[in-house]
């Protein structure tokens, strides 16, 4: 049951969000997804892992710049037509990484179509639950050595590799998904 107060709240976020803009830089430009990729330490805890390549946000706006970028593997986001950009960062917490992939597509719809057919990709996958109750749909696979997370917020789809897949890393994968959920428009 809700309360008046967190009802109170919800209506001024969105009042906020109306006045200045979903995103953008308050000019109503749209901020490049480069810009929408927590920077290292932005995440409590988590850090850019520069071992998995250069320093910074790689990212591709055209299909040939993301097919490179991610090995081919992006025809499920461009045969839509839909497709506008993606960016990749891989991130450290101790023991654990992350690796993020975000794609941005022109709309919500797309997105929630990406969304919806990428739930039988990789194939074989075993989606364990609709959690973590992170953006406007999320879910778990347990993928033996890491947890895969999808996440649809808008008009953004995102990927998270967790590894180690274990119990303990739950809780800090789930924070990290948040917070990059909460950073979107």
């Amino acid at each position: 049951m809700k309360t008046h107060w967190s009802w109170s709240l919800i209506v001024l976020l969105g009042a906020g969000l109306v006045l200045f803009g979903c995103s953008g830089d308050g000019n109503g430009q749209e901020q490049p997804i480069e810009d929408l990729m927590p920077a290292g330490g932005e995440v409590s805890g988590w850090d850019e892992d520069t071992s998995m390549g250069a320093p910074g946000v790689e990212s591709a706006h055209t299909q040939a710049e993301g097919e490179e970028l991610i090995n081919g593997a992006l025809d499920p986001f461009t045969d839509t037509g839909k497709w506008v950009a993606m960016a990749i960062e891989y991130y450290v917490n101790g023991d654990m990484t992350a690796e993020l992939q975000m794609h941005e597509m022109e709309d919500a719809a797309s997105c929630e179509g990406i969304y919806t057919y990428l739930e039988g990709h990789p194939e074989g996958t075993p989606w364990e639950q609709e959690g973590p109750g992170v953006g406007e749909a999320s879910r778990w696979a347990d993928q033996g050595p890491y947890w895969l997370i999808h996440v649809r917020k808008g008009k953004y789809f995102f990927s998270i590799n967790f590894a180690p897949g274990d119990d303990a890393s739950k809780t800090p994968a789930t924070g990290f998904a948040t917070a990059v959920a909460a950073g979107l428009p």
